[in-house]
């Protein structure tokens, strides 16, 4: 809490406690064109107190948030791969078939609906992004 509190009142140029659109469109400015939009969108959905800017509360949230994104697209980075046994970047049918039936019986009928709607471009595998798609649907 103490280093996030110190980033904070790093990128809090004015020392007034709050993020504002310019200091975050300095911190953001690596990123090229578009960067004031893109902020203004942050900020809009991250400000609770509806004064166009962050507090320090609001930058623990949006932090706290991204950390939890992360961990859960780093959950389903390792459910993929216990599913892609032979470590290929894909989920075939048979790997599907085989970590299901670890978890719990299930049919050659039910693997070929779920292979059909997590194989969107239909080439008889499932890659990390369909994976990722159809499970977040979940």
């Amino acid at each position: 809490m103490e280093d996030l509190r110190a980033k904070f009142d790093q990128i809090d140029k004015d020392r007034d406690g709050y993020l504002s659109v310019p200091e975050l469109e300095s911190l953001l400015g690596v990123f090229g064109e578009g960067v004031s939009s893109m902020v203004i969108d942050i900020i809009k959905k991250w400000d609770k107190e509806g004064d166009g800017k962050l507090s320090f509360e609001e930058f623990m949230a949006m932090i706290t948030s991204a950390n939890s994104v992360q961990e859960e697209e780093q959950g389903l980075k390792n459910a993929f791969a216990a599913f892609n046994k032979n470590g290929d970047g894909f989920i075939t049918w048979q790997e599907l078939k085989d970590g299901l039936s670890l978890m719990d019986r299930v049919s050659d009928a039910d693997v070929d609906k779920m292979m059909a709607e997590a194989d969107t471009n239909n080439d008889k595998k499932i890659d990390m992004m369909e994976f990722m798609q159809v499970m977040k649907k979940q």
